[in-house]
C-alpha cells in the first residue's frame, strides 16, 4: 500500500523534498521506485561539504551523492580544511557542475584556489561567489591576490554577488581588473585607493559592504584626483556600508562626497571623525524631503529617501 507521501501530487512532493539535505534525499528516496527517481532527477540541489561534515559523511557525499547530481547542483559549499578540497579535486572538476549558480569556498590553499579560478570562467550560470580565508592555513594574499582579481573582475564574468573575506587586505592589481557586471560586493578588506579605482570598473554596482585600510606604504602621497566624480561611474550605487582602519579622514570624506546618489550610508572605524561626517551628511540632508536619520557611534547609519 502506498505511503501517505506517495499519495501526494508531484508538485507537493517536490516542495517537501526541497527542504531536505542532498545526502538525506538520496539515502532515503533514491531507487525507492521509478516515480521518486524521476522526481529526484529534476530537483535543484545545494551541496554542503564544509568542515562541519564528518569524514564518513564527506566520503558518502563524494561516492554516493555528488556523482548522481552533477547537473542538478546549483549551490556548492566546500571547505579545504583536512585537505577536503584536494580530495574533491581527485574525483571531480568544477566545470562538471555546469548549472552551478553559487560557490562558497572556505580556507582554500593557494594551489586549490588556482585550480578553482581556472575553471570559474567555464561556469556560465554562476552568479554568486564567496571566498573566505582565516585560521592557520590562511592564504598568502601577496601571492594569490592576482589569481583572484584577474578572474573575478573580468569582462566576461557572469558574477553578480561577490564576497571576499580575509585576515588582511587583498591587493587589487589594476592591470588585471576589467569592467564587469557585479552588483553586490562585500570585501574584507582592501586598500582605499585601490578600492576607489575598482569602483570605476563596476558600472552596475548597487550595494557595497567594505572594510578598507590605508595604502600599503604609509609614506605614499595620495592623488585625490582619483576620488573625483566617482558617482558617475557607479550611477546605481545607493547603499554603502564602510568600515575604515587607520585612514586619514580626508580620504573617507572625498570618497563619500563623490557619490551624491547615496540613499543609505553605514560607517564605522578607528580614527574616524564622526562629528565631521555628521556635518557633511546633515547638510546634504537639508535638501531631502521626508528624510530620516538614524545615528549611533559607532557605527553611524544615515538614510536618505
Amino acid at each position: 500500500m502506498p505511503s501517505l507521501l506517495e499519495q501526494l501530487p508531484n508538485e507537493i512532493v517536490l516542495d517537501i523534498l526541497q527542504y531536505l539535505k542532498s545526502l538525506d534525499l538520496f539515502e532515503s528516496f533514491n531507487d525507492l521506485n521509478w516515480r521518486f527517481n524521476q522526481l529526484l532527477s529534476v530537483l535543484m540541489l545545494s551541496v554542503n561539504i564544509s568542515e562541519a561534515l564528518s569524514k564518513h559523511l564527506f566520503d558518502d557525499y563524494c561516492i554516493n551523492v555528488i556523482p548522481k547530481c552533477l547537473t542538478q547542483t546549483v549551490s556548492l559549499k566546500i571547505s579545504d580544511r583536512f585537505g577536503r578540497l584536494t580530495q574533491f579535486h581527485k574525483l571531480f572538476q568544477l566545470d562538471m557542475f555546469m548549472n552551478i549558480r553559487s560557490l562558497i569556498l572556505q580556507n582554500p590553499t593557494h594551489d586549490n584556489l588556482k585550480l578553482i579560478m581556472k575553471k570559474l570562467s567555464k561556469l556560465i550560470h554562476i552568479e554568486q561567489l564567496q571566498i573566505a580565508s582565516y585560521g592557520p592555513n590562511k592564504l598568502d594574499l601577496n601571492s594569490c591576490s592576482k589569481t583572484m582579481t584577474e578572474v573575478i573582475f573580468q569582462k566576461k564574468t557572469t558574477l553578480k554577488r561577490v564576497t571576499l573575506s580575509f585576515y588582511s587586505s587583498i591587493i587589487l592589481d589594476q592591470t588585471t581588473i576589467q569592467t564587469c557586471n557585479i552588483e553586490y560586493l562585500n570585501m574584507y578588506g582592501c586598500y582605499i585607493d585601490e578600492f576607489v579605482t575598482l569602483l570605476k570598473h563596476l558600472p552596475k554596482i548597487k550595494r557595497v559592504d567594505i572594510h578598507v585600510y590605508n595604502s600599503q606604504n604609509s609614506d605614499d602621497t595620495t592623488d585625490y584626483k582619483i576620488y573625483q566624480n566617482i558617482g558617475q561611474y557607479v550611477p546605481n550605487l545607493t547603499y554603502v556600508e564602510i568600515h575604515v582602519s587607520h585612514i586619514e579622514f580626508d580620504k573617507t570624506e572625498q570618497l563619500l562626497k563623490s557619490i551624491p546618489q547615496l540613499k543609505i550610508l553605514v560607517f564605522s572605524g578607528e580614527y574616524l571623525k564622526m562629528q565631521i561626517c555628521m556635518k557633511i551628511y546633515l547638510k546634504k540632508a537639508q535638501n531631502c524631503k521626508n528624510r530620516h536619520i538614524l545615528k549611533g557611534t559607532p557605527p553611524l547609519f544615515l538614510g536618505f529617501p
